[in-house]
């Protein structure tokens, strides 16, 4: 069995073998393949200009909710106290449940 391996490992590296010729890159061909590629970047960069455009006009716009306090109470809860049309709430989030309750003013 050793005999075999040997006997097909040096015939497989036998000079007759091994004058086969070899296919080596060809020479590069300038073409103008490039075009395609000059029309995608011209169109991602007009919808980049949109996309940003947009998101210019829709950050304009005044919210009628605002936080005023944050305070994370847990890894994953969280308290907020928000303004909400001129009244306040108590806001808590964790995974499970959202949770909203008015804040009455002490006088």
């Amino acid at each position: 069995m050793k005999r075999l391996f040997v006997f097909l490992f040096i015939s497989w590296m036998h000079p007759v073998s091994a004058n086969q010729t070899l296919n080596f890159k060809k020479e590069l061909v300038t073409n103008t393949h490039w075009s395609p590629y000059v029309v995608v970047l011209f169109v991602l960069i007009a919808v980049l200009i949109t996309l940003v455009h947009y998101s210019k006009k829709s950050k304009s716009t005044s919210s009628q909710c605002k936080v005023i306090e944050q305070l994370s109470v847990f890894n994953k809860t969280k308290v907020f106290i928000i303004d909400y049309q001129g009244k306040q709430f108590l806001l808590a989030d964790n995974q499970n449940a959202l949770t909203i309750l008015p804040l009455q003013d002490i006088e």
